[in-house]
């Protein structure tokens, strides 16, 4: 067993041919939980079946897994300043709750084979309050964050503008 605890791991080619793979398996009466790996740029689903090994489907999206360059915070307004800087690359959320940080990934420099990770304690976040939270939703609404669909559902007057 490797030390992310899988038996077997499963590479693929896109992540059409891994969507086909989990439904596949879902069809067959495997358990499939999503197992991404967003500071690694790894999408991935965990496969598990009594008496099977357990099984990782993966999808490197940049080509192979990137390096994580993680940089903490120190304020509300420096982690929504370096979302900013960033806002035209493609982002995903990268929360650490053990260490209670919230966080975003972004992929700007994946082809150098790097994936930025930034983090904010929530203490720090939620210590901003409503302007904290109204910056952050300000500059989510304008990026390539998967928050941002569904911060659009809840703020029609988004849209109009």
């Amino acid at each position: 067993m490797t030390e992310d605890g899988f038996e077997r791991r499963i590479p693929f080619g896109s992540w059409d041919e891994l969507a086909v793979a989990r439904d596949r398996l879902l069809t067959e009466g495997w358990e499939v939980l999503p197992s991404d790996s967003t500071d690694t740029g790894v999408r991935g689903f965990s496969a598990l079946r009594a008496g099977e090994p357990r099984t990782l489907l993966y999808w490197e999206v940049y080509g192979r897994p990137l390096e994580p360059v993680v940089r903490v915070c120190s304020s509300w307004e420096e982690f929504v300043r370096e979302m900013q800087f960033r806002v035209d690359e493609d982002m995903e959320k990268s929360d650490d709750m053990p260490s209670r940080q919230v966080g975003f990934v972004t992929y700007g420099r994946a082809a150098s084979g790097k994936a930025e990770v930034f983090r904010l304690g929530v203490e720090l976040l939620q210590a901003g309050g409503e302007t904290a939270r109204a910056s952050l939703i300000a500059i989510l609404l304008k990026s390539r964050h998967p928050s941002k669909d569904g911060l659009q559902a809840l703020n029609p007057e988004s849209r109009e503008r």
